[in-house]
């Protein structure tokens, strides 16, 4: 058993599919979804544009990839903000703040709870954790 890219349910190994919420959970699944997607959207009338490159990015689940990679991104430098300065008081909440972003730990975090936290959570801790750092770092 696996567990969904998006919603954390645990699904059969060889699912293309999550039974939850439906995101492709293979490369081959997203493309077959992003070829629907996209016959959909030509036949719905709908003017091309921006928006509907939006449309078709939610639909196919690369916003999924892109707050995975903003969470390795953020996290990796704000981690290394924490470790020039952890001498100091402020170190540690934003040493927190970088291992909180991380997606692994979302899904790590989540495991008693049976599925990972929600991203928004996550980055509601992570604003938390580095205002306190922030505020240690002008205060002290």
């Amino acid at each position: 058993m696996k567990d969904c890219r998006r919603c954390g349910s645990a699904i059969d190994d060889a699912a293309q599919f999550c039974p939850d919420c439906g995101t492709p959970q293979t490369d081959e699944a997203r493309a077959q979804f992003a070829d629907l997607a996209q016959e959909e959207l030509d036949e719905s009338g709908l003017p091309g544009g921006g928006d509907r490159g939006k449309l078709l990015a939610q639909l196919t689940g690369d916003t999924d990839r892109l707050w995975d990679r903003a969470g390795y991104a953020v996290g990796f430098v704000t981690i290394v903000l924490a470790l020039s300065v952890l001498t100091d008081p402020a170190g540690v909440p934003l040493l927190l703040a970088g291992l909180v972003i991380l997606p692994p730990t979302r899904h790590l975090l989540g495991r008693p709870f049976g599925r990972p936290f929600i991203r928004e959570f996550m980055v509601a801790l992570y604003a938390v954790f580095a205002v306190l750092g922030g505020a240690l770092f002008v205060l002290l």
